[in-house]
């Protein structure tokens, strides 16, 4: 059961977290596709959520105004993603994705808060959520709640989470 939470734990962070390095790549593809290179400020929605940043032949020619005037934060090879954790105009942690096309690479970074808080909802989750209340015996059943979940004999909480297995209560 611990190993299948493991498992369940590491495939929900590696999913989300490459589901926003994959909307950064995706992003800076966007950048590099553009006819003629991009210059000047680059808008992003929210700047506490993400960065830009645009080289070309090693200079930026372009960037958010959240890192405008700083150096690349990260410069992940195309298809890669590096994780920073900090960043100099806000205190969350990022993925970073880029792309290239010629001379020009543009580097994305994209806030990755909410999936940790995610991951760490899962792990309660996994750790508290699902724990067997056996206090009560199934004959009992009846007078419970209509909220109460049962699962192997056992009573969970409402809103708890567990494993489903073949055990025997």
């Amino acid at each position: 059961m611990l190993a299948g939470s493991l498992a369940m734990l590491a495939f929900v962070e590696r999913s989300l977290t490459a589901q926003a390095a994959d909307g950064a790549e995706v992003r800076a593809a966007e950048l590099v596709a553009s006819p003629g290179a991009p210059s000047g400020v680059i808008d992003v929605i929210d700047p506490t959520e993400e960065f830009v940043q645009v080289l070309h032949d090693g200079t930026i020619v372009a960037a958010s105004d959240n890192v405008r005037g700083l150096p690349p934060l990260a410069s992940p090879s195309p298809g890669e993603h590096v994780r920073l954790d900090q960043v100099p105009f806000t205190n969350a942690p990022f993925i970073v994705a880029s792309a290239a096309r010629g001379n020009l690479t543009a580097f994305v970074g994209r806030n990755i808060d909410d999936e940790i808080d995610a991951r760490n909802t899962v792990r309660k989750a996994l750790l508290l959520g699902g724990r067997c209340d056996r206090s009560r015996t199934s004959a009992k059943r009846s007078s419970g709640s209509p909220h109460e979940s049962w699962i192997d004999g056992c009573r969970m909480r409402p809103g708890a989470t567990r494993w489903l297995g073949s055990r025997s209560p």
